[in-house]
């Protein structure tokens, strides 16, 4: 089973995100602040991707994006976001998130985005253990 952190403020999306990945088969881990989420990325390697709201007080989307990529974390980043422009788009894609979303966002669609950023970075992972000899 896929394990997905999904980090957001607002609890209400938290809890759509994460309904509907649970029904979906995916293991869900919920984070409410970027500080949460690196807490659970450094105690957990089972991660298979991470979906981060982009603003959020704190610690915004992409500065947690980021800290994952300082600690070396092979794990996939997906953002969502309701405030998106282009300029935060290149600067996510700079940063090598996988996937970055408008809200609102259709339930369906959002599925089908995580599927697709799951296998990629199963992909991504397989290869570079490849690379490695780790595999």
């Amino acid at each position: 089973m896929d394990t997905i952190l999904v980090v957001d403020d607002d609890p209400a999306v938290r809890g759509t995100v994460g309904d509907m990945l649970s029904r979906s088969d995916y293991g869900v881990i919920m984070a409410e602040d970027g500080q949460s989420a690196l807490m659970v990325l450094q105690e957990r390697a089972d991660i298979d991707l991470v979906i981060v709201d982009y603003r959020m007080p704190g610690m915004d989307g992409l500065t947690l994006v980021r800290r994952i990529k300082e600690m070396r974390l092979a794990v996939p980043v997906m953002i969502m976001t309701g405030h998106g422009d282009l300029e935060s788009y290149l600067c996510a894609t700079d940063l090598g998130v996988v996937r970055y979303i408008g809200k609102p966002v259709g339930l369906r669609a959002l599925l089908r985005t995580v599927r697709e950023a799951v296998a990629e970075g199963l992909s991504t992972r397989m290869l570079e253990q490849v690379q490695t000899g780790r595999l």
